[in-house]
C-alpha cells in the first residue's frame, strides 16, 4: 500500500459523524420533526414589565409557519424562593417545582468587560439563585473552559465568578476532567440535587442519577465545542457558544444561558453558524440573556465599526493590485461584508438576536445591572409552559418559525422564534447550509454541476496517527454572480462540505464552510478570476479511507461532487516522506505564517500545489515540485526520482537532498525540465533510501500542448 495526494472527481455519502471517546453519553430530548412534541417557555408580561401569572389556555395560540398548531397543555410554572445566604444550609427542594439550570459564560472580556461583568454576575447571584436553581461557570478565551460545575453553593459561585473576571482562572477545557469535576461536585450535595434528565417519567434514582446526567451533558459541551473549533478550524465564540446549547438538550427543566460578553461579532461568512445557534438553543429549550459588558462606552463601539471599514478597504486594494488570478484571500472575498457588517458592530443587534429569538432579552447600554438581574430573576420564578405537536414534515434545513400570540391586550410574550429541521443527536451538530449537500452526496448518482478539485496531502507522523491537509478549491468563474447595474452590486454564494469515511463507510472527519459574499461591481471581473479555497489539518490512523465532497452554488442551486479513495500506511522503519505536491505556484505567506503550522508555508513563501490541473508546456517548460522528508536519527536520505508514462520509466535523477534543518525536517523544493515530453499522462516517483529502509511517494499529472 501506499499513500497518494488525493485528486479527485466523484462523490458518495450519508451523514454520520465520529466523535472522541467520552463517558456515556444520555439520551437526547424527543424534539425531533414529525414525532415530537414542541416545549416552549414563555415569558408574558404586562406594558411595565411586570410577570402577568393569570394567562387561561383559551388566550394563547401558537403558529409554526404561519400555520395554527393544537395547543396540547399550557401552565404556569413557579419556582422556589432565593436563597438567603451563603451560610445557610442548603435546602433540599421540592421535586414538584419546576428545576432552574443557568450556565454563566464569560466571554474574552478586558479589564473594564471583567469588572461590569463581575457586577453583573454579583447581582444575579443576589437575586436569581433560588432552592431550585444549579449554576455552572464558563469561560471562552479562544477555547470553551468549565470554571464550576452545576451547584446551588453561593460561595463556590462567587469564587468561580472571581476567577472568571479577574484573568487568573484555571478552567477545565477536557471533558473528561469537567464529568469528573461534576462528579465529584454532585456527590458533595447528593442529598439536594434535583433530578435533571430529559423525561420526567424516566427511571432515575433521585439525585445521583441526575449528577451523572449534568456530568454528562457538562463534558459533552467541551467535546462539542473542540470538535466544532476543530472540524471549522475558527476562533469565533459561536462555535463554544452552539456547544453549550447542544449539551443541554439531555438536561429537563428550565435551562438559562446568560452570556457576558463585549460583543459577538457575526460577519456574513458565520451567519449560517449564528441562525444556528439559535436553533440549537430553541431546539434544547435554552433561553439566552446577554449582557453587554461594555456598560456605557459607545466610544470604543464606533471604533470597532471603524476598524472593520479600515480593513474592509485594505482588502479591497488588495485585490486591486493582484488583478485577479490564483486564489483569493479571505479578507479580499469578505471586503464587502466587513464593511456591510462594520454598521453592525457598533449596535447591540448581534446580542439582542440572540437573547430575544431564544425567548430571553439583552442587558446593554448600562453600568447598573442590578434591574436586570431583578428581571431575569422575575423570568427564572415564574414562567408558562406551553406544548405542541410539531408538524410532520422532513429534515430538509428550512427554518420552521414559530409564533405565540395572545387574545388579551397589552400583554407581551417573549418566546423562542423557532428552529432549523435538521437531525439532532450526540455528534457535531449539523448547519442547514449541510443538508442538501449531504443529500447529493447519498445519491446513487451524485450531481456534477461544476468542477471542485481537492487534495489530501499527508506529511508527519504522530502518535495519533500522520496528519493531512485538506484543500478543496472551486473556481470563482464556475459560479452565477449575480449583478446589480443599479446598485453596482455584485454577490456570489457557495457552500461546501467534505467528509473522510474509513473502509466501513463511518464519517471520521467533517469539515464545511459556507461562503456568502458580495461587492462593488467594478471588482468583479477580477473575482471571477480567482478561487475558493477551503483549508483543513486532521490526523488520520493506518488504514483505507474515503474522501467525498459537495458543492453548492446557492445562486443557480447546482451541487457539484467529487470522491476518491486514498490508504494511510502503518509506520515503518527507514526515512518517511510526505506526499509529493506539483507546484503551481508560490506566493508570499500571509503574516504570522511561522504560527500556522502549515506545512505549506516554507522559509516566508507559501507553495500553492497543483489539484490536478492540466499543465500547458507552451507556458511551462520545467516541472516544480515540493515535499518533507522525515530523516531518522538525523540521517540524510538519498533522493532519487523517476518520471513514468504508460508502465515504462522515462528517466532517473538523483539530486542530493540538503542537511536536515533544526527541527529534524528536509523541505525539499526542485524543478526539472519537460520541455522534451509529449502531451499526455504521466507521473513522477521520489523514493528516499536510508540504512533502515526505504519510501516512496507517486504524483501523477497531465501535460497538454
Amino acid at each position: 500500500m501506499r499513500p497518494l495526494p488525493v485528486f479527485l472527481a466523484l462523490a458518495l455519502a450519508a451523514p454520520s459523524a465520529a466523535q472522541a471517546p467520552a463517558p456515556p453519553a444520555a439520551s437526547p430530548p424527543a424534539f425531533r420533526t414529525g414525532t415530537a412534541v414542541v416545549l416552549l417557555d414563555v415569558v408574558i408580561r404586562d406594558k411595565k414589565g411586570r410577570p402577568i401569572p393569570d394567562i387561561r389556555p383559551e388566550e394563547v395560540e401558537v403558529y409554526e409557519d404561519g400555520v395554527k398548531q393544537k395547543v396540547e397543555s399550557f401552565r404556569w410554572v413557579e419556582t422556589e424562593a432565593p436563597v438567603e445566604s451563603a451560610a445557610a444550609p442548603a435546602a433540599r427542594p421540592d421535586a414538584a417545582r419546576q428545576i432552574n439550570l443557568v450556565s454563566l459564560v464569560f466571554d474574552q472580556l478586558g479589564p473594564d468587560g471583567r469588572r461590569l461583568a463581575a457586577k453583573a454576575a454579583t447581582s444575579f447571584l443576589e437575586k436569581g439563585v433560588r432552592a431550585n436553581t444549579w449554576v455552572a461557570v464558563f469561560q471562552i478565551d479562544q477555547r470553551l473552559a468549565l470554571l464550576q460545575a452545576f451547584t446551588n453553593d453561593a460561595a463556590k459561585l462567587r469564587a468561580a465568578v472571581n476567577q472568571a473576571t479577574t484573568g487568573t482562572y484555571k478552567g477545565i477545557v477536557d471533558e473528561q476532567a469537567a464529568f469528573a469535576q461534576a462528579q465529584r461536585e454532585a456527590e458533595q450535595t447528593a442529598e439536594t440535587v434535583p433530578d435533571t434528565s430529559e423525561g420526567r417519567g424516566a427511571p432515575a434514582s433521585g439525585g445521583a442519577f441526575a449528577a451523572r446526567a449534568q456530568a454528562q451533558a457538562l463534558a459533552n459541551m467541551l467535546r462539542l465545542s473542540s470538535s466544532l473549533q476543530r472540524q471549522q478550524q475558527g476562533t469565533t465564540s459561536l462555535y463554544p457558544l452552539l456547544a453549550l446549547v447542544r449539551g443541554h438538550e439531555t438536561l429537563a427543566g428550565r435551562k438559562t444561558l446568560v452570556y457576558l460578553s463585549e460583543g459577538l461579532q457575526v460577519p456574513p461568512s458565520l451567519e449560517a453558524v449564528f441562525r444556528s445557534t439559535i436553533s440549537a438553543a430553541n431546539r434544547a429549550n435554552v433561553s439566552v440573556y446577554a449582557i453587554d459588558a461594555r456598560g456605557l462606552n459607545v466610544e470604543r463601539a464606533l471604533a470597532a465599526s471603524g476598524d472593520a471599514l479600515g480593513q474592509a478597504q485594505r482588502a479591497s486594494q488588495r485585490a486591486v493590485q493582484s488583478k485577479g488570478g490564483g486564489s483569493v484571500s479571505k479578507d479580499e472575498i469578505y471586503a464587502a461584508d466587513t464593511a456591510e457588517s462594520a454598521l453592525r458592530l457598533n449596535l447591540e443587534g448581534t446580542l439582542a438576536d440572540l437573547s430575544e429569538s431564544t425567548g430571553g432579552f439583552l442587558v446593554a447600554n448600562t453600568n447598573d445591572f442590578k434591574q436586570g438581574a431583578e428581571r431575569l430573576a422575575a423570568d427564572l420564578a415564574g414562567h408558562y409552559e406551553l406544548t405542541y405537536q410539531a408538524p410532520s414534515v422532513s429534515y430538509d434545513g428550512r427554518f420552521r418559525k414559530i409564533e405565540v400570540k395572545l387574545a388579551r391586550s397589552g400583554a407581551v410574550v417573549q418566546t423562542r422564534s423557532g428552529y432549523f429541521a435538521v437531525p439532532s443527536g450526540p455528534s457535531a451538530p449539523l448547519f442547514a447550509y449541510e443538508m442538501p449537500l449531504l443529500a447529493a452526496l447519498s445519491r446513487p448518482d451524485p450531481p456534477h454541476d461544476f468542477e471542485i478539485r481537492a487534495g489530501a496531502l499527508h506529511f508527519e507522523d504522530t502518535p495519533a496517527g500522520r496528519e493531512h491537509r485538506l484543500i478543496v478549491e472551486t473556481k470563482v468563474g464556475s459560479l452565477k454572480m449575480v449583478t446589480d447595474a443599479a446598485k453596482k452590486t455584485y454577490r456570489l454564494h457557495l457552500s461546501l462540505i467534505a467528509l473522510v469515511k474509513d473502509k466501513d463507510g463511518t464519517i471520521v472527519e467533517r469539515f464545511s464552510e459556507d461562503y456568502p459574499f458580495e461587492g462593488p461591481l467594478e471588482k468583479a471581473d477580477a473575482l471571477r478570476l480567482g478561487n475558493i479555497v477551503l483549508k483543513r489539518r486532521f490526523t488520520l490512523a493506518p488504514g483505507s479511507y474515503t474522501l467525498e465532497i459537495a458543492g453548492q452554488d446557492r445562486e443557480r442551486d447546482q451541487i457539484g461532487t467529487v470522491r476518491a479513495s486514498f490508504q494511510v500506511p502503518a509506520n515503518r522503519e527507514g526515512p518517511r516522506i510526505s506526499s509529493v505536491a506539483l507546484i503551481r505556484r508560490i506566493e508570499p505567506a500571509p503574516a504570522h505564517a511561522d504560527k500556522t503550522e502549515d506545512p505549506l508555508d516554507v522559509g516566508g513563501v507559501r507553495v500553492v500545489p497543483n489539484l490536478d490541473l492540466p499543465i500547458s508546456l507552451a507556458q511551462n517548460q520545467k516541472l516544480s515540485l515540493f515535499f518533507i522528508a522525515y530523516p531518522q536519527g538525523g540521517e540524510r536520505p538519498r533522493m532519487s526520482l523517476e518520471f513514468w508514462r504508460d508502465g515504462k520509466a522515462l528517466g532517473k535523477a538523483e539530486p542530493e537532498l540538503p542537511a536536515p534543518e533544526a527541527d529534524g525536517r528536509i523541505r525539499y523544493v526542485g524543478t526539472f525540465p519537460i520541455a522534451s515530453f509529449a502531451p499526455g499522462s504521466y507521473e513522477v516517483r521520489v523514493a528516499l533510501s536510508g540504512a533502515s529502509g526505504r519510501s516512496e511517494e507517486r504524483a501523477p499529472f497531465t501535460l497538454v500542448p
